[in-house]
C-alpha cells in the first residue's frame, strides 16, 4: 500500500510538471502526452482506502454472523445448516458480482462483500465437515478455500482475492511442513504462475507486495517438509533474496511493469542484508553453511542448488550487459557484493573442511564493511540521502554488535567508536557538500 501510493505522488508530481513544462515552451503539448501515456495513473480510480476498511468490516460481520449461529448450531436441524452455508454464500458473492462488475460507485462495496463470501467459504467448509463428522486431513480444508479465492481472483477479477489466495497457500504449505512433514511443491508454483501473472496482468504491486513473502515462506515450508536442513533452508533463503535484486534491477530497465522494481529491491535488500548481518556471527555461520551430504533429500537440495544457479545466471547477464554490452542499468559496486555473498555460501557449504569460527565469518564481515562503506560513499558522492542514511544506521548496528563479542578491550572499543563517530561525522560534511553542488547545478 506505501509503495502504491508513492507511485501515485510521483505521478501526480509528474503530471503538474508537464504542464509547467508546457506552460514555459520548454516542451509541446504533444510531446507531454506522449510522456503522460507512458507512466499512466492506473491507481487513481482505486478506492483502496474504501476497499480496505469495507473489507475489514465485512470480514468482522463474517465472523459474528458465524458466531450468531454457532451459539445455536446444536439445535439447528441438517438440512437447515446446509441450507443457511449455501444460501449466504449464494447471497453473498451474487450481490458482491454485481456491485463489482456493474457500478463503479459502489465497486469498494462490492469488493468487501465479494471477499465477505469467500471467508464464509472457508467457514463452511470446517463447518460442513462438522455436520457430516467428517475427519478429512485439515490442511485440505486450506488449500481447497485457497483455490476458492484464485478462482475468485481471476473471474472478477481481483486483487484481494488474490492477496486472500496467497496468504492461504503460505499457510497450507506450512500447516502441512510443520503438522505431517509432508512437502506441497505446488504451493510455490501456484504463487508464482497463477497469482504472479495476475499482478502482472492487473500491474498491481500491492499483491505483489504479499506475494513474495508468501512465496518465500512457502518455498521453506516445502523444503522443510521431509527434510529439515539448517543449512539448505538458510542458503536458498541468501540466493532468493539476491536474486530478487536482480529481478528488480531487470524491471527497472526492461519488461511492462516497470513499478515492480521498487517491490523486488525492497524485499530482496532487506532479506539480503539480515542474512548477511547474520552470517558475521561465528556460531552462526559455522552452524547455518553446512548440511549432512551423506543423507541429502533430493528435492531439497534441488531447490537451494537451483536457486543459486538462477541467482547467479541473473547477476552474470547484469553484469554482461553493463560490462560488455555498455548498458546503463543504474548497477552501482555495492549491488556487486551481494552474489559475492551467494558465492561465498556456495564455496563453504561444499569445500569448508575443518573450518569454524572466524575463518568462515570474517569474509562475511569484510563484505559486511565493504557493503557499508560503499552505501556511504555512493550517498556523499551524488548527494543521496537513503544511502547514506542505511549506511550509517548499518555502520552502528556492525559496531555495537562486534562491542559484544570480539572487542574486548575498553580501550579498543573506546578507539572503534570514535573511529565509527569520526567516519559519520565526516559523512554528513561531504553529503552536505554534495547536496549543495546539486542545488547549485539545478
Amino acid at each position: 500500500m506505501y509503495l502504491a501510493l508513492r507511485m501515485k505522488r510521483h505521478i501526480r508530481w509528474l503530471n503538474n510538471e508537464l504542464r509547467e513544462w508546457v506552460s514555459a515552451g520548454i516542451i509541446k503539448s504533444e510531446q507531454a502526452e506522449v510522456i503522460r501515456k507512458r507512466y499512466p495513473d492506473d491507481m487513481s480510480g482505486l478506492p483502496w482506502g474504501a476497499i480496505i476498511f469495507s473489507s475489514i468490516g465485512g470480514v468482522v460481520l463474517g465472523l459474528g454472523v458465524i458466531l450468531l449461529f454457532a451459539y445455536n448450531w446444536d439445535v439447528i436441524p441438517r438440512f437447515w445448516k446446509l441450507a443457511i452455508i449455501f444460501g449466504v454464500l449464494i447471497i453473498a458473492h451474487s450481490a458482491g458480482i454485481l456491485l463489482q462488475t456493474r457500478t463503479d460507485r459502489f465497486k469498494a462495496l462490492g469488493e468487501s462483500l465479494n471477499l465477505l463470501g469467500t471467508m464464509l467459504f472457508g467457514a463452511g467448509i470446517w463447518l460442513i465437515a462438522q455436520i457430516y463428522h467428517i475427519e478429512e486431513h485439515f490442511p485440505n480444508a486450506f488449500i481447497i478455500w485457497a483455490l476458492g479465492a484464485l478462482a475468485m481472483a481471476w473471474a472478477l477479477p481481483s486483487i484481494v482475492q488474490g492477496i486472500l489466495a496467497a496468504v492461504l497457500i503460505a499457510i497450507w504449505c506450512g500447516s502441512e511442513s510443520v503438522a505431517f512433514d509432508n512437502s506441497m511443491h505446488v504451493g510455490p508454483l501456484i504463487i508464482v504462475v497463477l497469482l504472479g501473472s495476475l499482478a502482472y496482468v492487473k500491474r498491481s504491486i500491492v499483491l505483489l507486495t504479499v506475494l513474495i513473502p508468501a512465496f518465500m515462506a512457502s518455498l521453506l515450508f516445502v523444503q522443510a517438509g521431509r527434510y529439515f536442513e539448517s543449512g539448505l533452508l538458510f542458503g536458498t533463503a541468501l540466493n532468493v533474496a539476491v536474486l530478487l535484486v536482480a529481478l528488480g534491477i531487470l524491471a527497472r530497465k526492461y519488461g511492462g511493469f516497470t513499478e515492480s522494481s521498487p517491490v523486488f529491491l525492497f524485499f530482496g535488500w532487506i532479506a539480503s542484508v539480515i542474512v548477511l548481518y547474520v552470517l558475521t556471527f561465528p556460531d552462526a555461520a559455522e552452524h547455518l553453511l553446512k548440511y549432512n551430504h551423506e543423507k541429502p533429500f533430493v528435492a531439497c537440495t534441488a531447490y537451494w542448488a537451483g536457486s543459486a544457479v538462477l541467482c547467479l545466471i541473473g547477476w552474470g547477464a547484469l553484469a554482461y550487459m553493463s560490462f560488455a554490452r555498455k548498458q546503463n542499468l543504474g548497477i552501482t559496486a555495492d549491488d556487486y557484493l551481494l552474489p559475492l555473498t551467494v558465492i561465498l555460501g556456495l564455496v563453504y557449504m561444499f569445500f569448508k573442511g575443518g573450518l569454524d569460527g572466524w575463518a568462515i565469518s570474517g569474509p562475511f564481515n569484510l563484505v559486511l564493511l565493504a557493503l557499508v562503506v560503499a552505501m556511504m560513499v555512493r550517498g556523499c558522492r551524488h548527494g543521496l540521502l537513503q544511502p547514506t542514511i542505511v549506511g550509517s544506521v548499518l555502520l552502528m548496528i556492525y559496531m555495537i554488535t562486534r562491542y559484544f563479542d570480539l572487542f574486548h578491550s575498553l580501550l579498543v572499543r573506546g578507539l572503534v567508536f570514535i573511529v565509527a563517530g569520526v567516519l559519520i561525522f565526516g559523512q554528513g560534511i561531504l553529503y552536505s557538500r554534495a547536496k549543495s553542488r546539486k542545488v547549485e547545478q539545478k
